[in-house]
């Protein structure tokens, strides 16, 4: 075993020095660990930079700055055949738009820490796992580090703190701060009730949803949220989902489209007859379920028109 590997070692060095070896004592790093990515900076404790992995991704549809889980966690799942990617997970700080930040603190997302927000209007967010995501490869081992994961956790919660003393630029944000600033960004309960007897909430999380596919080109995923035949332009009706995604397969989404769902708050949408025009009108969405004139049936929203691919 690989902890028994580990204390043969350290037993012969105990006793070496105990029997007058003139063994150097290995310096100690007291140094904290500066990462950086996409500008911003995350401090990582001299005690813990050996024992934490800090993802720093690029830029990404999910805003995420620095992902930062436990390394042997990690080991661990990999070593059990795990592929879950949330292992070790300790916080994951986000630079999200105000609309997604409001999303998080009206539908109460479980973990989500609204903290910040920039000079551009951007928010930034700490998640939180919602379980415990410590691994390791039994029992014996998993309780040998509670004491040191528990203290990790508890560091993990002064990130926030730290974060928005590190980076320039910032300034704190609470979650109430932000509400009482967020306007017609909280959607009005009444909003779709001509079109829809959906809840406003349920169906702004749809739309989030598809525009999350769209933006990532992510095609096979939003094959699943249309209603069909659907119409995509210029080039008109595709029957089905496979024809669908024979003809999405080298499409991509153009710059102006691009720059106007990503300009989309999802909140408060523009609403007619038609549907929910979405950006301006790269999405259209559609309830097949509910008749408006008898107001009867039950709600499914999907998405009826496709612009700006080519």
């Amino acid at each position: 075993m690989k902890l028994a590997k580990w204390l043969a070692p350290a037993l012969a060095l105990v006793l070496l020095a105990g029997c007058g070896s003139k063994a150097d004592t290995p310096a100690v790093d007291n140094e904290n660990e500066t990462v950086t990515n996409q500008g911003y900076t995350l401090t990582i404790p001299a005690e813990y930079k050996d024992l934490l992995t800090v993802e720093t991704p690029k830029e990404n549809d999910r805003g995420t700055v620095f992902a930062v889980a436990e390394t042997a966690s990690l080991d661990a799942a990999k070593a059990l055949g795990w592929e879950d990617e949330g292992a070790g997970n300790l916080v994951t700080i986000r630079r999200i738009t105000k609309g997604e930040a409001v999303d998080n603190v009206v539908y109460d997302i479980p973990g989500e820490r609204v903290f910040a927000k920039d000079d551009a209007g951007y928010y930034f967010v700490a998640d939180y796992p919602t379980d415990v995501r410590l691994v390791r490869e039994d029992n014996d081992a998993m309780n040998a580090a509670m004491d040191q994961w528990s203290a990790m956790n508890a560091w993990a919660d002064t990130v926030p703190d730290t974060f928005l003393a590190d980076n320039s630029g910032l300034t704190a944000c609470t979650a109430e701060e932000l509400l009482a600033d967020a306007g017609d960004l909280i959607t009005d309960a009444d909003h779709y009730a001509s079109f829809t007897n959906m809840d406003a909430r349920d169906v702004d999380a749809f739309a989030q949803m598809v525009k999350t596919f769209y933006l990532a080109e992510d095609w096979e995923s939003l094959a699943t949220a249309v209603d069909y035949p659907v119409r995509v332009n210029p080039d008109g009706v595709l029957e089905d989902e496979a024809a669908f995604l024979a003809y999405m397969a080298d499409k991509h989404v153009t710059d102006g489209g691009r720059e106007a769902m990503l300009a989309e708050t999802c909140h408060n949408m523009f609403v007619n007859g038609e549907g929910i025009g979405m950006g301006s009108g790269q999405l259209w969405l559609t309830d097949s379920g509910f008749d408006v004139i008898t107001g009867e049936g039950e709600p499914q929203l999907a998405v009826f028109a496709i612009n700006d691919v080519k």
